[in-house]
Order: structure tokens, then sequence, then C-alpha cells
């Protein structure tokens, strides 16, 4: 029997690392991990589903709203305890990507989100994820596009949980040696106008203008089966309310702040302006000093001439002989 988490005292949810706590991350990661799930459901609706490196279990309980049955399983015991006290829906075991806790063939839906990139032995996972896959199942998979992840990174540096980061190439093709059909998706944050209302289903039909380049996605999710299977288009649209009046709320707050900062630059240059005036008009009282300076040293050198010439004259020493006129040599 595989080891399962008992649902006795709640661990703390105050994980470390990369795991996702429910109301404990912003809205924008929150939206990125639950769309995955999301999709998932589309294929998951009366399938027994197993989901790879639960964490928290937020997916499995959500897989759960709509599957035969949904399990996940999490390394971590913390996690797996915080899941069975928070997901009573859906059934959580303790167990190692590498070695599903459970039999072959026995599920029909599987999902490893953002499991495979902390793995060294990563093509360890694909194989158990074949042998547990039943025939006609769905395996799917997520994980970061290695260059547009680096350049989001740029700032943080390397992400220090990732073992193996994948570039597209490689990531389909390690899944094609092992499952005969892969469909590739790219999972991209942008833009989208949404029809609802009160009365409609929150599930219906999306439209994408632009099939996007795999090169340039946020996120790779790979969609690996044993037979060709039709992939569905598909659009979350997260709870972060009407995006354009956002944009106006964000564009008038930032008007706000620009009016104060115009405001503090005023003052600023106004005390600049203060500044600099009281600064050249020491500068004009430095300079008046500095002229009266020079002209009271040109009167002295011109008087110290004077009395060489004095000195020097006949006169003088006609006067010095004669024991007359003033005696210069005791004025030195």
């Amino acid at each position: 029997m595989p080891p399962q988490a008992s649902s006795g005292a709640e661990a703390d949810p105050s994980f470390t690392g990369e795991r996702v706590i429910p109301g404990a991350v912003s809205a924008d990661l929150w939206n990125e991990h639950v769309a995955r799930y999301r999709f998932a459901a589309v294929f998951a609706a009366g399938k027994r589903v197993l989901d790879v490196g639960c964490g928290a279990g937020y997916g499995t309980g959500l897989l759960a709203e709509v599957a035969h049955e949904a399990t996940g399983f999490d390394i971590s015991p913390d996690a797996v305890h915080y899941a069975l006290s928070h997901y009573p829906a859906a059934r959580f075991l303790i167990g190692s990507a590498l070695d599903f806790p459970v039999r072959s063939a026995s599920f029909d839906v599987i999902t490893a989100f953002e499991v495979i990139e902390h793995l060294a032995d990563w093509p360890r996972l694909l194989e158990e994820a074949n042998r547990v896959l039943a025939p006609g199942g769905v395996f799917l998979v997520s994980t970061p596009n290695k260059p547009d992840y680096a350049q989001a990174r740029q700032q943080a540096g390397p992400n220090p949980f990732h073992v193996h980061e994948f570039e597209r190439t490689e990531f389909e093709q390690a899944l094609a040696s092992v499952f005969p059909f892969v469909r590739l998706l790219a999972q991209n944050q942008q833009e989208a106008i949404v029809f609802a209302g009160e009365q409609t289903k929150s599930s219906g039909l999306s439209f994408v203008a632009d099939r996007p380049r795999l090169e340039e996605a946020q996120f790779f999710l790979a969609i690996c089966t044993k037979a060709p299977l039709d992939i569905p288009c598909f659009a979350y649209a997260s709870s972060a309310s009407n995006l354009l009046r956002e944009r106006e709320r964000w564009a008038l707050g930032l008007d706000r702040e620009l009016g104060i900062a115009r405001e503090r630059i005023n003052g600023l240059l106004q005390e600049l302006e203060e500044r600099t005036a009281w600064a050249r008009s020491l500068e004009a009282e430095w300079n008046a000093a500095r002229a009266a300076l020079t002209s009271a040293e040109a009167r002295l050198a011109r008087l110290l001439q004077e009395r060489e010439l004095i000195r020097a004259s006949r006169w003088l020493r006609l006067g010095r002989a004669l024991h007359l006129g003033p005696n210069l040599d005791s004025e030195r």
C-alpha cells in the first residue's frame, strides 16, 4: 500500500519555495496555475484523475468537482496534510514523481504541472506517467519555456528550485520518445474580451484571433496520448475584473501620483532658485572682495616700487651723506 497521510492536525501552510497556497500568492501567479487545472477539467469529466506533485491540493480539489475520482500525491508530507484538511472530495497520498504510488493503467487523466523541471531524473516521470495511464488516457504536462523564463528572471537570476528547464524542441522530443501522440500548446497571459452575464455558464466557447508562436510562449502545456486526439481551444478569463476599467483606474492613480510629483518638483525648483540666488549673491560678494584685495595689492606694489625709486635717487643719497632727509632703511 502506498503511504497515505493522516488527516489529523492541520499542517502549517507557510511552505517555502515555489508552492502555491490559495490566498497567499498574487492574483497573476494564482491565475497562471489554476488555469491549467481548468483546462485539465475539460478532459477530466467523469474520469479517474491523478495529479502528480499536487502541492497544497487546490488543483486536485478542483478536478474532483468534475472527475469520477481525483487523487493527488506529493513528496512533501506537510503539503499532503494541508491538502487533506482543505479538499475532502479528493484523495491524497505521499509519493515521489519518480515512482508514482499507484497501480499501472489505473488513471484516465494524469496531470503534472510545473513538476518536471524540478527533477534531475525527469525521464523517469514520463515513464511513470506512461505506465499509469490507462488505454485511451490523456497525460497533461506543463513546464516554463526556458528562453522566455530566463528573460523574465533577469533581475532575480535563475530559479534555484529548477534542475532542468526545457526549450521547445527538447521538450517535444522527450515527450515523443514515450508517447505516440504529442501536441504542444502555449500558455500565455494576454488580454481577452469576455461576453458573460449573471445567467451564463462559467464555461463555454472561446476564439483565439492569432495562433501564438510556441517559441515565444511563457509556458508549454503538452497533451500526450497513445492515440490521436482532438485538442480544444481553451481560454481562461481570470477574476481580475474589467481590464479596461482597471487600466482607467490605474491611469487615474498615475495622474494623481504625477500631480503630487509635479508639486514636489516645483517646490524643489523654487528652493533651488532661492539657493541659486543666494549662491550668486555670495559669489558677487566674493568677487567684490577679491577685486578690492587685488586693487590693494596693486597699490601696495606701486608704493613699494616708488620707495625703491626714492631710495635709489641721487638727492636721497646726498641727503643721507649730509645726515638730512628720512631714513628709509629703518622702515623695512
